[in-house]
């Protein structure tokens, strides 16, 4: 549960910062959600389009059983069994609905098999595509020096040097 509040802990951090960075990200927000809702840019700040930002590290620790958005942040932000507990005796039944799935999921040992699967195959592919990267630079940069050492050559040349003069100019 502690790894699931700190993904989208980590992942709400990292949109707060790119959306808020300049008035270019947040236009290009606005219109991915304007997208989303199918709304034309010019209705996206009317009353048929409204952006909330939830910071779960400030709910507070009363539970108020009657404001349903607190309940689901509180679902959201559970990091123990006992936070679950409180939200399954609030009465609430999609609340408790909740609840109960995130159970059968934590008990189920092939959803739980295929979670931690599907989180290593995540972790794989996230280490091949920083192999790959770090490959495709080295592989650039060999290209970038043997492009830049043609280009001196065919400079010296230019030049009138002899092919011995030329040897001696680039260390060989």
């Amino acid at each position: 549960m502690a790894r699931k509040y700190e993904l989208i802990n980590d992942l709400y951090d990292q949109i707060i910062v790119d959306v808020t960075k300049d008035a270019r990200a947040w236009q290009s927000f606005l219109r991915t959600a304007c997208r989303n809702y199918k709304l034309r840019f010019d209705e996206q700040l009317t009353d048929k389009f409204t952006a909330h930002y939830f910071e779960l590290k400030k709910i507070g620790k009363n539970i108020d059983k009657n404001n349903k958005q607190e309940l689901w942040l509180r679902l959201i932000n559970a990091e123990t069994e006992d936070e679950l507990d409180m939200l399954q005796q609030t009465g609430v039944k999609q609340i408790q609905d909740a609840v109960v799935v995130l159970h059968k999921m934590s008990a189920d040992e092939k959803t739980r098999e295929l979670a931690e699967m599907r989180e290593k195959a995540l972790h794989i592919e996230a280490t091949e595509k920083a192999h790959a990267r770090a490959e495709g630079e080295a592989i650039g940069l060999k290209e970038g020096e043997r492009r830049k050492e043609a280009e001196i050559l065919a400079n010296l040349k230019a030049m009138g040097l002899s092919e011995e003069q030329i040897k001696q100019a680039l260390g060989k």
